[in-house]
């Protein structure tokens, strides 16, 4: 389905070719990660290393071609592991990442977060926002155009052995034009499943 070979950058091509990936990264940070941070609307356009291929990679431009426009939509949410017992454990100042809801997001979302619980590589990424959650796992992503998007955190937690762990929650929300929605990045923990 998504052949893994392609390493085209999307994201200012221009600057791209003209410079090393590394300091293009560095100056986007720079420039853009402070105001980012805040209000989650870091958005990153790139395919790169291990994505699709041919008419895969076709698909997934035209699937993300209207997210590459900022909107009015706002997503506001909450992260956080759901325990027996009705605990919680939030996402404190944890990143959480959003990207659009396309078939291979899916096919990702499923392969990676689903049955393994852990992130895909992110050099696979296309469209993607980053923010970070606040102490209470509370986030904001502002400017977005309509759509479906995917939003997942990764959040520590320790076990009943007293062992560290960490689990992927994650969302998915249907967004409309100048919409402002909420949603809750969750993920139910059971004795023995993670």
């Amino acid at each position: 389905m998504f052949q893994r070979t392609t390493k085209e950058k999307l994201m200012f091509p221009a600057l791209a070719r003209q410079c090393r990936p590394g300091l293009v990264a560095l100056l986007l940070t720079l420039i853009l990660a402070p105001g980012c941070a805040a209000i989650g609307t870091w958005t990153t356009y790139w395919i790169k290393g291990d994505g699709p291929t041919g008419a895969d990679l076709e698909l997934l431009r035209e699937q993300s071609a209207p997210y590459r426009q900022r909107g009015a939509g706002i997503i506001v949410g909450r992260a956080f592991l759901q325990f027996p017992e009705n605990k919680e454990v939030r996402s404190f100042r944890g990143r959480i990442r959003m990207v659009p809801a396309t078939l291979f997001a899916e096919h990702r979302l499923e392969k990676y977060v689903m049955k393994k619980n852990e992130f895909p590589p992110e050099i696979e990424s296309q469209v993607k926002w980053v923010t970070r959650s606040d102490t209470e796992g509370r986030f904001v992503f502002r400017e977005l155009p309509p759509g479906k998007y995917i939003i997942a955190s990764e959040i520590a937690y320790v076990s009943n052995s007293d062992k560290a762990q960490m689990a992927i929650a994650w969302s998915e929300v249907e967004l409309g034009e100048g919409e402002t929605k909420q949603t809750f990045v969750s993920r139910e923990i059971k004795p023995g499943i993670l």
